[in-house]
């Protein structure tokens, strides 16, 4: 059980904390000591929209459930034209399992994220834990009929980093019956990057105007654009394969402060400092940008 380096001071979170978790504002879903947080580009969360199955919390408890080591209780309201009534099962309609799941694991998420520890973990995303498997047992359904989901979460084992892992029992009843218990399950805060979300902003097609090439590796503008959102060997190579993980290494600005196109000509070997090595590197200057507009001239 880590201690914290970040511990929000709420104990409850309503509906428009967690719709702030989402959405990607966690300063307003955290509050005071959160303060670092505001830096992210893309901060870690949990679905939102139609796949956000916690409407509020009212209880978080660092030192709570049966061991004493942390406690959370989500809250679902049911209507009978949710959506996730409409498929499943035709002329039968009962919420999937895995949805219900899903709830928890979101509950599982806003519990990590409250004990700190996407504060300094820009771009980094949830998931279970890999080859650990764990018992689910099912035991109801909910109906259209049902009013309340409560997903309770009993934290067995919290570890701070570097990989961040919650380990908890869950229980997922509907108006005080029980639906399922999962027992020992993993949860944690693995590395990811902006552009991986954004494949949009790297260009379509090859860039015919020729880039610098060291040891196999083009540094054209998908390059330089991972300098500052991307994989740290997707901007400089295998060299830097080492900071791929939970290692930070420093960034460039992203846009729209980001400056450079190309490298044109690298003068020598990389990974090198030498005396007189020089680098070139081009700038496709837009047609409308917004320096233009915001320099007064």
């Amino acid at each position: 059980l880590d201690t914290p380096e970040f511990l929000t001071q709420r104990r409850a979170f309503t509906r428009e904390h967690i719709i702030a978790f989402a959405e990607g504002r966690p300063f307003d879903a955290f509050g005071a000591g959160f303060e670092l947080i505001q830096t992210h580009t893309y901060s870690p969360r949990v679905a939102g929209g139609p796949m956000q199955f916690i409407h509020r919390v009212p209880t978080f408890d660092p030192e709570g459930g049966p061991w004493g080591r942390g406690y959370l209780r989500g809250e679902a309201d049911v209507s009978p034209s949710d959506w996730t009534f409409e498929g499943h099962f035709h002329n039968d309609p009962c919420m999937p399992g895995t949805l219900m799941f899903e709830g928890c694991l979101q509950a599982m998420a806003l519990y990590m994220a409250a004990m700190g520890v996407t504060v300094r973990r820009d771009g980094w995303r949830f998931q279970p834990v890999i080859d650990e498997p764990f018992a689910l047992r099912c035991r109801g359904q909910v109906l259209p009929t049902n009013r309340l989901i409560v997903y309770e979460v009993f934290i067995e084992e919290f570890v701070a980093g570097p990989i961040p892992t919650l380990y908890a029992d869950l229980l997922c009843t509907f108006d005080g019956l029980k639906g399922f218990h999962a027992r020992r399950v993993g949860l944690q805060l693995v590395p990811d990057w902006p552009l991986s979300r954004w494949q949009h902003l790297l260009p379509a097609t090859p860039d015919p105007r020729p880039s610098a090439t060291q040891d196999g590796f083009t540094f054209d503008y998908s390059s330089l654009l991972a300098c500052a959102w991307g994989m740290p060997s997707d901007a400089f190579g295998p060299m830097y394969k080492l900071y791929d993980g939970p290692t930070r290494v420093a960034r460039l600005p992203g846009p729209p402060y980001h400056f450079m196109s190309r490298v044109t000509e690298i003068d020598g070997p990389i990974n090198e400092f030498q005396p007189g090595r020089t680098i070139e590197i081009a700038y496709d200057i837009p047609d409308d940008v917004w320096y233009f507009d915001e320099n007064g001239c």
